[in-house]
């Protein structure tokens, strides 16, 4: 891509996801309360593509469709007990 945005995402930015999310869940070190979204994500989004290769939680790379704004909600309630 020319430029990074919503219509060229930056390549592997999910590696950019990981690093920030991996940071955040070492907080629960220090007694601070996370709920991890990032991983049950991917591995929401890896069993549904060993189906249908094409399957997007997130069709423009940036923005949730419906499935991920659900399986969001669900992670953070189930977080919350």
């Amino acid at each position: 891509a020319q430029e990074f945005g919503y219509k060229f995402p930056a390549i592997d930015y999910d590696d950019t996801l990981a690093n920030y999310s991996d940071w955040l869940l070492s907080l629960q070190e220090d007694r601070v309360a996370v709920i991890d979204l990032h991983g049950p994500m991917n591995d929401h989004l890896a069993h549904r593509r060993a189906e249908q290769v094409s399957f997007a939680l997130s069709p423009d790379a940036v923005h949730p469709d419906i499935t991920g704004h659900w399986l969001m909600a669900f992670l953070v309630l189930q977080g919350l007990g």
